[in-house]
């Protein structure tokens, strides 16, 4: 298969990639290369990809912040590791995480995941129990929320 081809079809591929959602830079690599595409033709069609403003790393690591945050319930821990394991820089991630809106975004987020996960046991106005206390604790520390966001919506139940 000549360049060109080769170049034609690792851009169709990217392209239907980033139709379905955003991708990092890194994460669109690995995916092109695991098709068995040309390394070549992969660099050359995402560094025009990346000119055309059609991959931004730090466009992605924005849109993808704010789903972590809000959609998926996350703490920064874990947007923190998901994005690097996307491949973001480090420089991109903490400039993002240290917008003092994440800190309030988290906290909404870590009081809607107890209130989904637990809306139904304090229903009676009751107390939560020492044993879920520490089980609501367990899972907000598994989501990558700080011990400081954890204390702050465990202190409101």
């Amino acid at each position: 298969m000549n360049r060109t081809n080769e170049e034609e079809r690792v851009l169709a591929s990217a392209l239907r990639s980033l139709g379905r959602r955003p991708h990092s830079v890194y994460e669109l690599k690995i995916k092109l290369l695991r098709k068995g595409m040309d390394d070549e033709a992969v660099n050359s069609v995402l560094n025009r990809l990346c000119e055309d403003k059609y991959l931004d790393d730090l466009d992605f690591a924005k849109r993808f912040v704010e789903y972590g945050l809000i959609k998926k319930l996350w703490g920064q821990m874990k947007v923190r590791a998901e994005l690097q394991r996307r491949g973001v820089v480090r420089e991109i991630v903490d400039e993002l995480l240290a917008n003092p809106d994440v800190i309030e975004k988290e906290i909404l987020g870590a009081r809607r995941f107890i209130e989904k996960k637990y809306f139904f046991i304090n229903q009676n106005g009751e107390d939560f129990d020492k044993q879920l206390k520490n089980e609501i604790i367990s899972k907000l520390k598994r989501r990558g929320y700080s011990w400081e966001i954890i204390g702050e919506v465990v202190r409101d139940i």
